[in-house]
């Protein structure tokens, strides 16, 4: 698996297969934890003066809105981890305003987007194989079933 900006397609070795899975939406999200709701949020520029969850993996993006969020990241008060699941669960205890996929709420309904204009925020999500791999008919199977599963999926399209 990899994900890449929207619009590009991963590397990997000249005879790998490679197969889109879906395009993945990104937003700030709170939860009803957080502790700094004496600043309002009417803009995407007002997180500037809210503490700032984020993945260290963004900084791979740098097109289109993702620059708006790494001009954010680069002056707010920011905790960046390594892992995505720590972004969700420090957005989930109120430590922070966090940038999430979407689809979120479908795990952590108490994850609520905000209610502003963001610029957007996509990445691809794209599955590899190496040709060799590719020719074993149960990979075959799972590249497309995976493929299907994906490509079918209301929760990843934006909110």
């Amino acid at each position: 698996m990899a994900w890449v900006p929207k619009g590009k397609i991963p590397s990997g070795h000249q005879n790998d297969k490679v197969r889109k899975l879906t395009d993945i939406s990104f937003a700030p999200f709170h939860s009803e934890k957080y502790r700094n709701k004496d600043r309002a949020i009417d803009q995407f520029d007002d997180l500037l003066g809210h503490h700032i969850v984020t993945l260290d993996a963004y900084q791979w993006f740098r097109e289109g809105g993702w620059q708006d969020w790494h001009m954010l990241t680069s002056t707010a008060d920011t905790s960046s981890t390594n892992w995505s699941c720590s972004v969700g669960h420090l957005t989930l205890n109120g430590i922070g305003i966090g940038l999430l996929p979407t689809y979120t709420p479908l795990y952590a309904s108490e994850m609520k987007p905000l209610d502003i204009h963001v610029p957007s925020m996509e990445a691809t999500l794209w599955m590899m194989s190496p040709e060799e791999s590719a020719k074993d008919p149960a990979v075959r199977e799972c590249l497309t079933v995976l493929g299907k599963l994906f490509n079918s999926a209301d929760w990843m399209r934006p909110i």
